[in-house]
Formats: C-alpha cells, sequence, structure tokens
C-alpha cells in the first residue's frame, strides 16, 4: 500500500480567504427550436407536440464513408463526442474472428510502430482543423502517455520487453484554460479536449470532452488552514481512498512544493440525478517519486474551497478489511453559484 510524505514548506501561499468557483453552465434550449425540431422528427408514429415541458436530452449523426465518424450532441449537458461509425471503419485483426468462433489476435506492437509526440499532435491537429474545431481557450496539446508503458517496458529485463503491453491508441491533451491556468482533473492529470490517434492506422479514432464554455462566477470561502491542507495531502488527496493492509509492502510516495492550479470537481447535489461541472483552485502536489515507485499518478490535489473539503469523507486512512465504497459521496455542503 501506498504512502504520502511532505516534508516541504509549511507555511502555504496562495491560502485567500475567499476563492472563486466557475460553474460551467449548461445549453439553454428556446422552446421556438425546441418545437420546430418536434415538429420535424415525429415520423407520423407518435404526436411528440403532445408531450409537456419538452427537452431535447441529445442526438447523433454518422457519417456514411469509409472511416466515417459518429457524433453524439448531449444538449442537456453541452458535451459532443466523436467516435468511429463502427460500420463504416475497416475490422482490425482484433475483430477478426470466422462463424465457429476463432479469432485471430493483432501482431503485437513494438515501440518502433508508435509515431513520435510531433507527428501524433500532427494527426490530432489535422482532425481538428477538417472539422473545423475550435481550439480557442485551450493551451497548447501534448500526449499524455497515461498506460506508462515505456517506463515499464525501459524496466523489464531484456527477455521480459516482448510481454509489455504497448498500446493501439494514444491520447493527444488540449488543456483548457481558465483563469489564466491550465485545469487539472480530480486524479491529478490536466484535463481538458481529449483527442485519441489510432497507432494502427494512423488516424483519429474518438474525441471527448468538447464542451460548451459559459460558466457562472462566484466566491466562496476558502481552506486557509494549512495544516488541514497537507494532512489531505498526506492521505492521498482529494476523494482519495487511502485503504491500509498492514501486511502489505509499503511504498512511500514523496510529496514536492505544491503550487495553485485549477481543478475540476464533479458536483451532484441531488443524489446524482443530476451533475454540474465545478471548476475552483487547488493546491497540486507533485509526486516525486511516482516513476520508481510505479504509481499510476504523478499529482496529489487538494481543493482551496472549504465547503467542498468539508464534504470529502473519503480522505481518511482506513485499516483493511473495509467495504470499498461503490461511488463517490456527494458534494452537499457545497451551494450553487450565483449566476454573475
Amino acid at each position: 500500500y501506498y504512502t504520502f510524505n511532505y516534508d516541504g514548506p509549511q507555511n502555504l501561499s496562495g491560502l485567500n480567504e475567499q476563492q472563486p468557483v466557475l460553474k460551467r453552465s449548461k445549453p439553454d434550449q428556446p422552446s421556438s427550436l425546441v418545437d420546430r425540431i418536434v415538429n420535424a422528427l415525429s415520423f407520423g408514429l407518435i404526436d411528440l407536440n403532445t408531450l409537456k415541458n419538452i427537452k431535447i436530452q441529445n442526438f447523433a449523426f454518422v457519417e456514411d464513408r469509409d472511416y466515417g465518424y459518429a457524433v453524439n450532441v448531449d444538449l442537456q449537458y453541452g458535451v459532443v463526442n466523436i467516435y468511429q461509425n463502427w460500420e463504416r471503419w475497416p475490422q482490425q485483426p482484433m475483430y477478426a474472428c470466422s462463424n465457429v468462433g476463432n479469432c485471430v489476435n493483432p501482431a503485437q506492437l513494438k515501440p518502433e510502430d508508435m509515431p513520435s509526440n510531433e507527428e501524433t499532435i500532427t494527426i490530432a491537429n489535422d482532425f481538428l482543423n477538417e472539422y473545423a474545431i475550435s481550439k480557442e481557450g485551450y493551451a497548447s496539446p501534448r500526449v499524455a502517455d497515461k498506460s506508462n508503458w515505456r517506463i515499464l517496458y525501459e524496466q523489464a529485463p531484456a527477455d521480459q520487453k516482448s510481454s509489455i503491453y504497448i498500446p493501439d491508441q494514444v491520447q493527444v491533451v488540449y488543456p483548457l484554460m481558465l483563469e489564466g491556468k491550465e485545469v487539472y482533473d480530480e486524479g491529478g492529470s490536466v484535463y481538458g479536449l481529449s483527442v485519441m490517434v489510432d497507432v494502427r492506422t494512423k488516424r483519429v479514432s474518438n474525441a471527448s470532452e468538447l464542451t460548451s464554455k459559459q460558466f457562472e462566477r462566484s466566491d466562496y470561502k476558502g481552506e486557509t488552514d494549512g495544516k488541514r491542507i497537507i494532512k489531505i495531502a498526506e492521505n492521498g488527496g482529494f476523494r482519495n481512498s487511502l485503504y491500509i493492509d498492514p501486511n502489505s509492502r509499503k511504498v512511500e510516495l514523496k510529496l514536492g512544493a505544491p503550487t495553485v492550479e485549477m481543478v475540476k470537481i464533479y458536483y451532484s447535489s441531488d443524489n446524482y440525478r443530476t451533475n454540474s461541472d465545478l471548476y475552483m483552485p487547488a493546491m497540486v502536489f507533485p509526486i516525486e517519486n511516482w516513476k520508481e515507485a510505479g504509481y499510476w499518478r504523478k499529482n496529489v490535489i487538494v481543493p482551496l474551497v472549504k465547503s467542498i473539503l468539508d464534504t470529502d469523507v473519503q480522505s481518511q486512512p482506513q485499516p483493511m478489511p473495509v467495504d470499498i465504497p461503490v461511488s463517490s459521496p456527494s458534494v452537499q455542503g457545497a451551494t450553487e453559484p450565483a449566476v454573475m
């Protein structure tokens, strides 16, 4: 099991009395637009006008061509996701199965098969340009190797390198910029528009987290207790379930001096019937020895909004055995940001 140790400066900077919170606004649906769409989609099967207070949740389009894409538009939350139209993409060897159930495994990729970061980013940029997807509001793209296969490959003995799985897809992230800072997710990774590049075809396979960018802004009481922030960081950070098994090998993760960044927080005030995206300042502690320890994260995050921290019951070390929670608790202590 992992432990976290911070021995940097105890006087943390950036602990303001008030902290800004941005809430991403959901798209407005004018009734006149909804009425026109409803009238066009009845098909004589049902009179959709008999429904009351109609809102359109989502709809989809597909390109009917080779290597075409499917586009899903979520009007409820203002999100567009793009993925392969499987009917028009040539089937890869991993899907080549006979009618008697015999399947062909694709050839294992080798490190030399992987495109360079520059080539991968060029493929992603060309895709965004082809479909007129704006890069406004994002920082420069970067390749995000979440599988850490290169590290595992380098560390593996020569006779075991062939057993290291080399991924078929590479992720390019365009970090979202808010308040002049790149946004992180709750796991400590940079958050933004994600474009996946298929290694075998050198094409984009899907794009996600393409979201609307209208926000409401309010100020909330900030957490000014540096000792509390450090304690949460040493428990693995916000919403981190830290389970301690005394019979397991202990690995210490060293936390470096934090910086104040923006973080995207999943928020629900009605037991997950609906959810919202909140963005707020957070302390981001780099894990200095994540690579040597084989840990999956590079950073630990601690939000600087007091009401958010007050609702976090997971960031406490628990002895084994314990019942692992099915989902994170809802953030019920925070109130809805006011419309500015």
